[in-house]
């Protein structure tokens, strides 16, 4: 551990490093505003919106659920397995050139939404693969590394505050998608507004994030370690050093993070893909159980919120352990709720669940891992969730159509939810790496 004389030896010298090496100080806190807008713009629109904009698409096109659902599935599976090789973009091109690269072709996604599309296969390709792979390229993994770069002491705040960004876009965008559509008679009017938003988003990276930045591949772990990381009061772990990408990935610490990250993306999905319909099957009417949903979304916000205050106070093991167990503790009083206050509980408990997890996940990879692996590992997280998710929710389904009952998936994801929270606690940065 450094003392004052050698840290401030550091900064001394870290003032005549090259500016692709300064760039990544401690941000002002305002910066998190267009980070924010920017995930807003990239996520509320391809993601969210267009569960809106698609609906009134197929039955526009008489297009079936089968091609409805392969246009949104290879949408997920594109902008999340192409994260391991995007990351490996960023120390070579720079990120703002990748995140430009993406609203661009997101951008010329959008156009051919308007213009081309007009049938299930051209819908699959420009969708799930064109705007995919743009949002794969700027959306959540370029932003979330540039806070990780920019934010050190106030870290778990910063990626809290953008992760938010996803969630009130969840609320904001589906019912101004549905009265534009509704107002102006087509379909396509929603990608006309899509397209605006990726404009929007491009003009917000050019303006707030540096060109040189991680141009170097060496110099994406930039500046010193605040000081208040460094005394011993402080209960959060965080490296002042960047690990090899190669010795990450084989950290008992690196395996917990990933389950944490995937078993809660499998939770999402699949109540995402089938919450509505098991409500209804026990007796909730549609809007109630629409109503769950937004709730859900609300209190996830709520927790993203409070993991990224006390994430830097906290261990975030810990808190991830207590919020992946709030998600088991969710989905096991979302099986049978009985009336309306049980449905609040189950999807306040199991969207606030959510939300810190998040939060709790994201924070531990830069924390122990450093900045310049971190692209890479966040990346590998967003693909194996995103994989595992679907899977876990075409495997759902077939549980559903084979039993008629969604209770035996119910029981896997309390179970397994509630043994991977357990496991967080082995995530601690005081035991043996390997």
């Amino acid at each position: 551990m450094k003392n004052d004389a050698t840290i401030d030896a550091f900064e001394a010298a870290s003032a005549s490093l090259p500016p692709a090496v300064m760039v990544a100080s401690n941000a002002p806190l305002w910066k998190l505003i267009p980070l924010w807008l920017i995930v807003a713009l990239i996520v509320s629109s391809p993601a969210i919106g267009a569960a809106v904009i698609n609906a009134h698409m197929a039955a526009a096109l008489h297009m079936n659920r089968t091609l409805l659902g392969a246009g949104f599935g290879l949408f997920v599976a594109t902008a999340g397995v192409s994260g391991p090789f995007i990351a490996r973009g960023f120390p070579f091109l720079g990120i703002r050139n990748v995140m430009l690269a993406g609203t661009t072709l997101a951008a010329v996604g959008a156009v051919l939404m308007i213009t081309f599309v007009s049938s299930g296969p051209t819908f699959i390709i420009c969708y799930g693969l064109v705007i995919g792979l743009g949002v794969g390229a700027a959306g959540i993994l370029p932003v979330q590394t540039v806070v990780a770069a920019w934010f050190r002491g106030r870290r778990a705040l910063a990626i809290s505050v953008v992760m938010s960004a996803g969630e009130v876009a969840g609320v904001i965008a589906p019912p101004i998608f549905a009265w534009l559509i509704t107002a102006t008679g087509t379909w396509r009017s929603g990608w006309w507004v899509a397209l605006g938003c990726f404009v929007i988003a491009g003009a917000l990276i050019s303006w707030v994030i540096p060109s040189n930045l991680a141009t170097d591949p060496h110099n994406l772990e930039m500046g010193p370690p605040p000081r208040d990381l460094l005394g011993k009061a402080s209960r959060v772990y965080k490296t002042s050093q960047s690990w090899h990408f190669g010795d990450a990935v084989q950290t008992r610490q690196f395996a917990f993070i990933l389950l944490a990250g995937v078993i809660a993306n499998v939770d999402w999905v699949f109540f995402l893909g089938h919450g509505v319909q098991h409500l209804r099957d026990i007796g909730y009417d549609s809007t109630t159980a629409a109503l769950a949903v937004s709730i859900v979304v609300a209190a996830s916000i709520c927790g993203n919120a409070l993991a990224g205050l006390l994430g830097d106070r906290i261990p975030p093991h810990w808190l991830a352990a207590g919020a992946l167990l709030m998600i088991s503790a969710g989905l096991g009083l979302a099986t049978a709720p009985s009336g309306f206050p049980a449905l609040v509980i189950f999807a306040v408990v199991f969207g606030f669940g959510f939300g810190a997890t998040q939060v709790c996940w994201i924070t531990l990879l830069t924390n122990y891992f450093g900045t310049k692996p971190f692209p890479t590992l966040l990346g590998i997280v967003f693909a194996v969730g995103t994989v595992a998710g679907a899977l876990g929710s075409v495997t759902a389904g077939f549980v559903y159509d084979q039993l008629h009952t969604y209770a035996p998936v119910f029981i896997f994801t309390v179970l397994s939810t509630g043994g991977v929270a357990l496991l967080q606690l082995r995530a601690s940065p005081n035991l043996d790496w390997r």
